[in-house]
């Protein structure tokens, strides 16, 4: 997803551990940032 949004596709909610290089280097920028730090990356599913 990275590389899709550094090939000017869109844009995307990407954890910044998975991108601060691209970030330092200049091809991502960070537009918004949350109001919470207390983020968690859990995917909850539920299959009946």
């Amino acid at each position: 997803m990275s590389k899709t949004v550094e090939m000017d596709k869109g844009i995307s909610i990407l954890p910044s551990y998975i991108c601060v290089d691209v970030i330092k280097g200049g091809k991502l920028e960070i537009i918004n940032l949350p109001k919470s730090a207390n983020i968690t990356n859990d995917i909850w599913i539920v299959h009946t």
